[in-house]
């Protein structure tokens, strides 16, 4: 791994429960620290949850209320819900077609059987099709080259960041996926699940967080740091856990958490910018498509998504 080398999609979460995007990831977003209020006031989410921006991020068991300002007490079971996830990105655009799931045949590589359903034992088998997908590529500010895709499949979001600089494929090829690439903290290949998102402005709130078990492929048939250039390849035999994501990165898979097995995923996309470098986002964050991801005690500005300016 190279220190030097940012997330791109960084999202931190209050609590227990951070990644992200890019993620935005893929699929991280910003610094969960909330806005600083004045004693005599409210407490901030009705004292259920921290200010993230204009709108709150609700402990688990709470969900934000209509005006996003308050936490109130969900109506559902609070162990069918972990901590809100923020992702990045809001109502994403398709940035190029996708290649149909199942029987279909696939332009590229053999990408094996997609007939496969799944480990002996899997607790459910994860069905994926995207009615949005898009992808991007960007400088990291150590001069490596990231690319990321995200693809949204109901309130289910995927996210995908290659990272030169943690020893991701640059050029056609397979990943295996091995412990390296379960973690935040240690994937040069980063794939990301989400799901329970609501769209809130220009991010996701997610309910759950996974990643990848040891086990699976990611292969890459089209790849190039030309903007426009066709990133293409395919999700094999994925089984996803549940985990949490620190701050620092670090991943802690939840005991008696959420698994889905995803055997094929197919996904064809032309790259867009997504920005990049140290002087975006008020040199305190990366530009993730249409929104900063800011860096630890910034967030966004409410009256400019492309801003990071102090908590």
């Amino acid at each position: 791994m190279t220190p030097g080398t940012p997330r791109i999609s960084v999202v931190t979460i209050a609590k227990a429960l951070a990644v992200a995007a890019l993620a935005a990831s893929v699929l991280v977003g910003c610094e969960a620290g909330g806005s600083s209020g004045s004693s005599s006031a409210a407490p901030d989410c009705d004292g259920n949850g921290t200010m993230h921006g204009d709108h709150c991020h609700c402990e688990p068991g709470y969900e934000v209320s209509n005006d996003g300002m308050g936490c109130v007490a969900q109506a559902v079971a609070p162990d069918s819900v972990s901590s809100t996830d923020d992702v990045g990105i809001g109502a994403p655009s398709d940035a190029g077609p996708v290649t149909p799931r199942g029987d279909d045949a696939h332009a590229g590589a053999d990408h094996g059987n997609s007939a496969d359903t799944g480990p002996l034992g899997s607790p459910g088998d994860l069905v994926f099709e995207p009615s949005s997908v898009q992808s991007a590529t960007v400088i990291a500010e150590d001069g490596s080259q990231v690319w990321l895709l995200e693809a949204v499949d109901g309130d289910a979001v995927l996210g995908m960041e290659l990272y030169e600089g943690f020893g991701s494929l640059t050029s056609p090829g397979v990943t295996p996926l091995t412990a390296v690439e379960t973690s935040y903290e240690t994937c040069g290949t980063c794939v990301i699940l989400r799901t329970g998102c609501v769209a809130h402005g220009d991010h996701y709130d997610c309910a759950k967080t996974l990643m990848p078990r040891a086990e699976g492929e990611v292969h890459i048939d089209a790849i190039s740091k030309v903007e426009g250039s066709t990133f293409a390849g395919a999700l094999l035999g994925l089984t996803f856990q549940e985990v949490t994501i620190a701050s620092n990165y670090k991943t802690q898979v939840v005991a008696g958490g959420e698994e889905l097995y995803l055997a094929q995923w197919i996904f064809n996309t032309k790259t867009q910018s997504a920005g990049g470098g140290s002087e975006e986002c008020g040199g305190h964050g990366q530009r993730h498509f249409d929104h900063c991801d800011c860096d630890p005690g910034y967030y966004p500005d409410p009256q400019n998504p492309l801003n990071c300016i102090p908590q």
